[in-house]
């Protein structure tokens, strides 16, 4: 309230409220100076009481007693408005529903905010505030919480009646005298149960036999014992598997909804589990349960799996063989619950009338794939052969649990006799003479004992010759081994012979033979010369050899074929007839040499007679002077040095001269190979020479190149003769030729090493050539020489270039143009005299380097066809022509680049090689089809480039070229009409229907009508955006058919609003049914105006009033397509 006093007197002011008909004062405030002065009072109501309507005044007096009041006012007192806030606990908290578990209870907190008090409260009493909690999907549970003094709490352990799942909790306050209704928003609580599994069977007291029974796993599920609830639909709602693990091996197997688990009902599953295959020994069931909302649980308990014994592979070792070794026969057993088996051996065969046998019995403990193995051994005497027979062995077994078991099959052998090998022992590739013996020995391994034997008959052969074998002698056995003194008499040809030993029909061992050895059989050569025996020959006579040769052993038996040389021996030195190192041979015992004793020194000469045949020791005879020679004179070792080599280089002639006590004048002779001899020089003299050298010397031109012939003659004082001859060897190395060759030359560097040519620009290589045999320079003093030039093809392989001569100043020059002939790049060239060349001759000059600048092969890409103008999603055809010069192109590719349109057969080519020799040019064409697939962005033109490569056939010889077109495209556009079809257009009458079309250049399309009409007129038109067209002038239809009409180039664009028309007029008598019509062309966009629109004052107009109107607007209608 306001108070004002204008005496500025102290006023008291009075607070009065009125609620059962009594005014009670509620407070009094004073003030001084009152001016305008607002006084407050604040009161607290209670509730219940204070509630209901309520009347109030306030009321002054000033200290002059003056006295004022205020009319009455009201107001009502409500109960107070409330928010039930969250506490901040147990929204999304889990709990559990059992006791015994950790969590089984949860607090659940909220706050109750005062909006008139603005604060909180906890002055609600439990009668009227209440906690509710869902107990499943719709049923909801009421309980009272007490409060801390800033929340209301509840610690919430819920029961069974309380279903498992996610459940809503929430605060209210109904009916409350002193505060208005309110809801606290849903929050949520998870409620957990538990799983109680029991496992029915196994039993834990029950075992199973592998392979015989199969294991009932069958269990039971409900939820906590003290809700006592079957759990049922575990199969689709949640997780169940029976475990069985082999506490043995640590192996699970696995009963599940895959493999057989099932539901009975009420709780009850149950899986049937197949032990065939599975591991014996202790297994633990483990059964477990899960679901939504449930904690899992677990049971478990244990059975055994026990098993029968296992005989398998029974088997003899060796299947067969002979009877002196031991027979091993094993089966292998398991018995998988490590019982103790027993296992019994039986044999069955002739020797026991076809009865079983018991042999013996052995044991296994923990018997797994176990191998026991049972010994026989057999016997066999000249005697008793009984054993040789055929054996059957059988097993089977028992163990600890009395479970029995058998082989599945019986395993027989064949005992027979050893098998013997007769191996050498001593007396191969021996040698004996006939007159002495030889030892011949072996010894029999019996490959069944494993050790030498000397048990059976063992018998040696000879052969006599080459052909026949004696009859056989019995070898002696001995400690270990078999042998024979062999002793060769006449009856055994001298020579290599083959011996062995064997064994026949032995009744213990099998037939065998050794190897065939050798022994070599010699016999004793005997010589007799029968001529010359002392007669007197002349030096240059044949002087006749003869001998005979027989058999010194066996009866003097000519001996044809063997090899005979005579040996003549004087003081003047040793002569072979026929030679050192050959022989005489006859197909007669009788030897015939004639001797040439030219050049021999007169003198007694003495014969010795050499015989040798193989395998016969050799034969040896001496006549002492068997016949006297006298002499003429000597010419030895004839020689020129050198023999071969250049003309410039001198020669020398020598020879050496014997002729004791006379004198000897000796001339030099040569002649070429189609000349007359002609002397060489002066003769000269020798006196009383014995083995004197005389020389000559001699220089030859470039005229003379060729082979040469040289000879010396000798007369005596007595007037004897001599001249050399090849065949008395008077020549050194028996050569009486030599030969004046070419000179040698070297090539000297001037010019070319490091240059460089191309196609149109040469170089030059520039030697100079030096006469190394004559010391200088071939100049126009001495004749030219031809010198053939060599280039590298590819840094490697040399090509003949060409060729070219000296000068007068000795240089020999070449002028080098590159071509394709060669690799492009750095290559090697050489010198060397043409083999053509008639005086000289020279190995290759060193090496020098020209570089080839140049391309090989040309490559280029030179021309694209294809169309100008090309059509979306219409193919096209482009051809590209690569020519090449000069060389193949290998590895050619080709490649188009488009803006990402469709290429077939692929953007890329694979060319292979392109075929083109040196000064040839070549092309090639390559066609791809193409498809403008995508003109998006849309472009004026758009560019078809072609790019071309080849490895060519060198290395740095990567080329590349490429090449472009363009070409104009238009777009696909494809409409159907705007307006309902089918349509009936009478006679007289016209139809016009519109088409979406885009503002462009319409290039060229098709309108395809589908009409039906009897003996009707048609004409067909098309508006191009300023006038109708015709494109059907007259049409008779009398069916129903479809007609494709062509529309061309200024023929058909979008009217002012954006449309394109078609107009069918029916010029006939009869109606004209339209079914469809379609509309489908190729465009070019573009920016187009549809409608210019002139207004005037906002009304459009074709013109202007003069000297009114003053401004006109135009509209442009655009469209951009």
């Amino acid at each position: 309230m306001n108070v004002t006093d204008e005496d500025n007197d102290t006023v008291d002011i009075y607070f009065w409220r009125n609620h059962t008909g009594n005014w009670i004062s509620s407070g009094q405030k004073q003030c001084e100076n009152c001016s305008d002065y607002v006084a407050w009072f604040n009161y607290t109501y209670t509730c219940p009481s204070d509630l209901g309507n309520w009347t109030f005044f306030f009321n002054a007096t000033d200290e002059n007693g003056n006295v004022v009041s205020t009319p009455v006012g009201w107001h009502n007192i409500t109960r107070d408005s409330i928010t039930i806030n969250y506490g901040g606990d147990g929204n999304s908290s889990d709990v559990n529903r059992s006791d015994s578990r950790p969590g089984s209870s949860v607090l659940l907190s909220m706050q109750v905010w005062d909006s008139d008090l603005n604060n909180y409260t906890v002055n609600i009493g439990n009668e009227t505030l209440s906690l509710w909690v869902k107990k499943n999907g719709n049923e909801w549970a009421e309980m009272n919480a007490s409060n801390n003094g800033t929340h209301y709490l509840l610690s919430f352990n819920p029961d069974c009646n309380y279903t498992p799942g996610v459940r809503a909790w929430k605060f209210n306050v109904t009916n409350d005298q002193c505060w208005f209704d309110s809801e606290s928003q849903e929050f949520e609580i998870r409620i957990w149960g538990d799983l109680n599994n029991t496992i029915q069977t196994p039993d834990g007291n029950t075992n199973y036999t592998k392979g015989v029974e199969s294991v009932i796993l069958r269990a039971h599920v409900e939820d906590e014992g003290v809700c006592g609830n079957n759990i049922t639909n575990l199969i689709s709602e949640g997780t169940i598997y029976f475990n069985l693990t082999n506490q043995e091996t640590g192996k699970t197997y696995q009963c599940n909804t895959s493999n057989g688990l099932v539901e009975e009902g009420d709780g009850w599953y149950n899986c049937t589990w197949d032990t065939s295959g599975k591991d014996v020994g202790w297994y633990n069931v483990t059964f477990y349960t899960d679901k939504n909302y449930y904690n899992p649980d677990t049971a478990s308990v244990n059975f055994y799996l026990s098993s029968a014994p296992l005989l398998e592979e029974p088997l003899v070792i060796p299947s067969s063989g002979g009877w002196n070794r031991t027979y091993n026969y094993t089966v292998n057993v398991t018995d998988e619950d490590n019982d103790t088996v027993s296992v019994y051996f039986y044999l069955n065969s002739t020797k026991t009338g076809g009865v079983w046998e018991y042999q013996e019995t052995k044991q296994c403990t923990n018997c797994d794939d176990t191998k026991l193995t049972f010994n026989r051994s057999y016997s066999c005497t000249q005697a008793d052969q009984s054993d040789l027979t055929t054996w059957f062995a059988y097993f089977n077994a028992s163990d600890a649990h009395s479970n029995t078991a058998n082989v599945s099959f019986i395993v027989n052998h064949t005992v027979e006799k050893d098998l013997v090998s007769i191996e050498h022992l001593g007396g191969n590739n021996s040698e004996v003479n006939r007159s002495d013996t030889v030892t011949l020995s072996t010894y029999v391994y019996d490959y069944d004992s494993g050790v030498n034997t000397t048990g059976p008959s063992v018998r040696l052969y000879v052969m006599l010759n080459s052909t026949h074998w004696d009859s056989g002698v019995d070898a002696t056995p001995n400690q270990g081994y078999y042998s024979y003194d062999f002793n060769a008499t006449c009856n055994y040809t001298p020579g290599i012979r083959e011996w062995k030993m064997n064994i026949t029909n032995d009744p213990c061992f099998k037939d065998n033979e050794s190897e065939e050895f050798i022994v070599k059989i010699y016999g004793f050569l005997e010589n007799n010369l029968t001529s010359p025996n002392g007669e007197t020959y002349e030096a240059g006579e044949n002087i006749t050899l003869v001998g005979n040769v027989t058999d010194r052993d066996c009866y003097s038996e000519p001996i044809a074929n063997a090899s005979v040389r005579f040996i003549i021996n004087s003081s003047s030195g040793t002569y072979y007839c026929p030679g050192e190192t050959e022989w005489v041979t006859n197909t007669t015992n009788v030897y015939v040499c004639n001797w040439n004793s030219s050049g021999k020194l007169m003198g007694w000469y003495d014969v010795r007679m050499i015989s040798r045949k193989d395998y016969y020791n050799n034969g040896t005879f001496t006549k002492t002077n068997a016949f006297y020679l006298t002499t003429i004179p000597v010419l030895k070792y004839a020689n020129v040095t050198p023999r071969s080599e250049g003309w410039a280089i001198e020669k020398n002639f020598s020879v050496n001269v014997s002729d004791e006590g006379d004198n000897v004048t000796v001339w030099l002779w040569i002649r070429n190979s189609t000349g007359e001899w002609q002397q060489v020089g002066q003769p000269q003299e020798c006196k009383n020479c014995s083995n004197q050298m005389l020389t000559w010397n001699k220089t030859f031109t470039y005229t003379d190149v060729g082979t040469w012939y040289f000879k010396f003659n000798a007369t005596d004082t007595e007037g004897n003769n001599r001249t050399t001859l090849v065949a008395s060897g008077d020549y050194i190395n028996n050569d009486d030729t030599f030969i004046v060759e070419k000179d040698d030359v070297e090539f000297i560097h001037v010019y070319g090493n490091e240059t460089t040519t191309t196609k149109t620009s040469s170089t030059w290589l520039r030697v100079l050539v030096n006469d190394t045999d004559r010391g200088g320079l071939v100049t126009n003093a001495w004749p030219s020489a031809n010198i053939q030039v060599e280039v590298t093809q590819n840094d490697n392989n040399y090509l003949v270039e060409g060729s070219t001569t000296t000068n007068a100043s000795g240089y020999a020059n070449y002028e080098f143009l590159a071509d394709c002939t060669y690799d492009p790049g750095k290559q090697k060239w050489r010198m060397v005299v043409a083999a053509s060349d008639s005086y000289y001759k020279s190995s290759y000059s060193d090496v020098w380097n020209v570089t080839l600048d140049m391309q090989c092969p040309e490559f280029n890409v030179t021309q694209i066809y294809s169309p100008n103008e090309v059509f979306e999603q219409n193919p096209f055809v482009l051809n590209a022509t690569i020519w090449i010069r000069g060389r193949d192109a290998e590895g050619t590719n080709a490649s188009l680049q488009t803006p990402s349109w469709e290429v077939l057969p692929s953007e890329v080519r694979y060319l292979g090689t392109i075929h083109a020799g040196v000064g040839q040019e070549n092309t090639t064409n390559v066609v791809w089809t193409v498809n403008a697939t995508d003109l998006v962005p849309y472009e004026d033109s758009y560019k078809l480039n072609v790019t071309a490569n080849t490895s060519a056939p060198t290395p740095q010889g990567y080329y590349e070229d490429d090449n472009y077109t363009t070409v104009i495209a238009y777009k696909l556009k494809e409409a159907g009409p705007l307006d309902s079809f089918p349509v009936n257009v009478t006679p007289g009458s016209r139809f016009i229907t519109r088409f979406e079309c885009p503002s462009g250049d319409y290039r060229i399309g098709t309108v395809k009508i589908n009409w039906s009409g009897s003996e009707s007129l048609a004409r067909v038109y098309l508006y191009n955006s300023s006038e109708w067209v015709e494109v059907v002038h007259s049409y008779h239809l009398n069916t129903t058919e479809e007609k494709n009409v062509s529309v061309l180039r200024g023929q058909i664009a979008p009217n002012g609003t954006g449309y394109c028309l078609a107009k069918v007029e029916n010029l006939g008598n009869s109606n004209i049914t339209l079914n469809s019509l379609a509309f489908r062309a190729y465009y070019k966009p573009k920016v187009s105006v549809l409608d210019i629109i002139p207004e005037v004052d906002g009304n459009e107009t074709n013109g202007m009033v003069f000297g009114e109107d003053e401004v006109f607007n135009v509209s442009l209608k655009i469209q951009n397509s």
